[in-house]
């Protein structure tokens, strides 16, 4: 949630741009924050054993909460990758 309340406020604009090195600009600076801020906040071991753990069908392992959390974090930064790469 830290990080979404950190990124969510770089993706909408007042006013669109339509010139190519702005909008490039504001893309690789996104994606560079969001990097940095995943980084620095996401144990990607504790992830991965999350995530095996499924595999092995052992459901009991991963509360519903951490299960929708984990979805809702993938599906928030595709769309946000999406939006950036729309933009040039």
């Amino acid at each position: 949630m830290d990080i979404y309340n950190q990124l969510s406020s770089l993706l909408p604009v007042a006013k669109p741009s339509i010139d190519d090195k702005e909008n490039r600009i504001r893309i690789d600076n996104f994606r560079i924050k969001s990097d940095n801020l995943l980084n620095k906040h996401v144990d990607l071991d504790k992830v991965l054993e999350l995530l095996k753990t499924t595999a092995r069908e052992h459901w009991d392992d991963l509360p519903r909460e951490v299960y929708n959390a984990f979805y809702c974090c993938i599906s928030w930064h595709r769309h946000a990758y999406r939006y950036s790469i729309s933009l040039h």
